[in-house]
């Protein structure tokens, strides 16, 4: 929540996914979507930050998703992803505490 804040804070539009976790209804609104898939969430965005370990976001066709999205950009909070294998797949890839 806190990284939702600060995004929406500097007036960022935010889309999230979490396969459990959901937004508060209150903070819902025309600059924060809560989205079904991971799919929907990484439509032309600028950027997708992975604040979680899910397993389902490592099994992501990620090459399918960067197809999705405005730019490449993926900040990885739990350094979940291999960093090689996504710049490999043209992703500037930043994981936490890496680069």
């Amino acid at each position: 929540m806190y990284i939702i804040n600060r995004l929406l804070d500097e007036q960022a539009l935010v889309r999230v996914h979490d396969p459990l976790a959901k937004v508060p209804a209150y903070l819902i609104s025309q600059r924060l979507t809560q989205c079904h898939s991971p799919e929907q969430a990484v439509q032309k965005v600028d950027a997708v930050i992975i604040c979680t370990e899910w397993p389902l976001y490592q099994k992501i066709d990620w090459l399918y998703m960067k197809e999705l999205m405005n730019k490449p950009y993926i900040f990885d909070g739990r350094n979940m992803l291999d960093a090689k294998q996504m710049i490999s797949m043209g992703y500037d890839y930043y994981g936490v505490g890496n680069r």
